[in-house]
């Protein structure tokens, strides 16, 4: 699967019946039976292959700048969560803005590849969201690495460079709590196991 641009994968997972999800970025555009066209530097792709290999759908998202997927997760349901930074307002329609630099980007989409939500958080930096995972009852949780204090207002502190970050939502994209987690040195969110 590619582009004459630049093309990357970052993470792969596995439904209940061996189909693929793919998700990373692209300079290009990568559907040629669709073309979605590329929206800004590089833009986050969501693939979907069957256990065969043969592409199913891709899901071309992107702001004017540089965005990108960085982790994967799928649910016994075959609803796909993915895990990343937007370099802009990923839908232009709120409820979520966009904060400056990289924000993370967390999405929930459909098997067939419509999104069901997306949710932007950020602070005035470089934000990441590296990892992603869904429980038994849709809630999702995240982690990544932010550049200054997610939470605003909230009861959360930056301490220092880059602090880690878990944020969980509810089955429908609603925040449940985000803990912000620091040193005086950098700290990074990769994963999350359930």
């Amino acid at each position: 699967i590619g582009s004459p641009a630049a093309d990357v994968p970052f993470a792969i997972t596995l439904d209940i019946f061996g189909d693929v999800y793919i998700t990373g970025f692209s300079e290009g555009d990568l559907d040629t039976s669709r073309p979605q066209g590329n929206k800004g530097v590089g833009d986050l792709i969501v693939a979907n292959l069957n256990r065969r290999g043969k592409v199913q759908w891709i899901q071309q998202f992107g702001t004017p700048g540089d965005d990108n997927g960085y982790a994967i997760a799928v649910d016994i349901l075959r609803r796909i969560y993915i895990a990343g930074y937007v370099s802009g307002d990923f839908d232009g329609n709120g409820p979520d803005t966009y904060g400056g630099e990289r924000d993370i980007i967390l999405l929930k989409m459909k098997h067939d590849g419509r999104l069901v939500w997306s949710r932007q958080f950020a602070t005035a930096g470089d934000d990441f969201g590296l990892g992603i995972a869904v429980d038994h009852a849709g809630n999702v949780y995240a982690t990544g690495t932010v550049f200054g204090d997610l939470d605003g207002d909230g009861p959360q502190t930056y301490v220092d460079r880059r602090d880690a970050a878990v944020i969980k939502l509810t089955r429908n994209g609603t925040t449940k709590w985000i803990q912000q987690l620091g040193t005086k040195f950098n700290d990074w969110g990769f994963n999350v196991l359930l």
